[in-house]
């Protein structure tokens, strides 16, 4: 698994992998929750800047779970998060919330989850440039 090199005209400025990535996703949560296999990739230009987080599970359907289980845990309150909004891409649920500036975008997509922070001005743009591969992978 790869991480785009750009974004909505922002460039990856920084990609951390291993045991690097797992801490910092780890550390987001308060607590060990991640998976073994995490990447973190962020993105800066003059259009803004982007953060985006993935994390990989088991199979589809533990990461799907883990989505469910983040949008629940954000609607409980205790986040810096408003509740999240479910949209519909392709039959598949997309969650989107608002936060420390930014939109936040997560989705399970294959045995994977992504997490994306985006600043408002590109999040559309970002969002979708990064389903497009994903769909031909595992439409969503």
């Amino acid at each position: 698994m790869t991480l785009p090199g750009s974004l909505a005209g922002l460039r990856q400025t920084r990609l951390l992998e291993g045991e690097e990535a797992k801490e910092v996703v780890d550390k987001l949560h308060g607590r060990g929750v991640t998976p073994r296999r995490n990447l973190v990739a962020e993105y800066a230009g003059a259009r803004g800047s982007a953060t985006l987080y993935y994390s990989q599970y088991g199979g589809a359907d533990e990461a799907e779970s883990a989505g469910r289980k983040m949008a629940e845990k954000i609607r409980e309150g205790n986040s810096p998060f408003t509740a999240p909004v479910e949209m519909d891409r392709g039959g598949k649920k997309i969650y989107l919330c608002g936060g420390l500036g930014q939109q936040h975008y997560f989705f399970p997509a294959g045995d994977g989850l992504y997490w994306l922070a985006v600043d408002p001005e590109i999040s559309s743009a970002a969002l979708s440039e990064l389903l497009v591969p994903l769909m031909l992978e595992d439409p969503i």
